[in-house]
């Protein structure tokens, strides 16, 4: 007689669960941020400009829960419901605009609902710049685009 494969078996009846399970979301975002100014490959100020921006992004990225609204009236920017962010960037200087600019990726696993203040970040960034203008955009993305992002960010795509 041959061996038969053991088959395991789980389940409940709905009815009898007594408490509700909270899904954890993921919400990530992509952020392109660009100063509009554009360098010569032998400006002298692009190093010292790229490393300023980065700080600036550095900064924003260690207090991002300062630039998120949490939209639930009784839930705070906790590990209550914030379990989890991760943040990665890249500065770079485009090949064909010669813009400098930041790609950022924000991701968040949370409880509760939240929402970043893209604005708020704008304005941050031009006053630490002293511009009078930015282009900042913010595209909330699914979590499954992670990869794809990453790539990007590397410019490995």
């Amino acid at each position: 007689m041959e061996e038969q494969p053991q088959v395991k078996v789980t389940g409940r009846r709905q009815a009898k669960r007594t408490e509700r399970k909270v899904k954890t979301k993921k919400s990530n975002w992509f952020v392109t941020i660009n100063t509009n100014k554009r360098y010569a490959d032998d400006d002298p100020d692009l190093e010292n400009d790229e490393a300023v921006l980065e700080e600036i992004i550095v900064g924003v990225l260690e207090n991002i829960g300062e630039y998120m609204t949490v939209q639930v009236a009784d839930h705070k920017w906790a590990t209550e419901h914030i379990h989890n962010v991760v943040t990665d960037y890249v500065i770079e200087r485009g090949q064909k605009t010669k813009m400098l600019h930041a790609h950022i990726l924000i991701k968040v696993d949370h409880t509760s609902n939240i929402k970043l203040q893209y604005g708020k970040i704008k304005e941050h960034i031009m006053n630490e710049l002293g511009l009078d203008n930015i282009y900042c955009d913010a595209k909330l993305v699914r979590p499954t685009s992670d990869d794809f992002i990453t790539a990007y960010l590397d410019k490995n795509m």
